[in-house]
């Protein structure tokens, strides 16, 4: 089942990317997963794929983490 992660900042950086990552992996530290990005015109698009049975756990984790970018909160829903 796959999370959508939305609400990014304007061009964001390679590191940028990859610290959100990071930040994705850590509150999901126990849960496997596979992810996916594309960046086009209307901005950058993240989506992470759990298996079915955790999936629901890994949107709560996501939610309660508090994730952001640039200060920009992200926001994570069913995809």
């Amino acid at each position: 089942m796959g999370i959508r992660a939305s609400g990014f900042p304007p061009s964001m950086t390679a590191q940028e990317k990859h610290l959100f990552s990071d930040r994705v992996n850590t509150a999901t530290t126990r849960l496997s997963s596979t992810m996916a990005a594309s960046e086009s015109g209307e901005g950058y698009m993240f989506v992470i794929y759990f298996h079915k049975t955790t999936a629901a756990d890994a949107l709560a984790l996501l939610q309660a983490a508090d994730i952001r970018v640039r200060g920009h909160e992200i926001q994570f829903s069913w995809h």
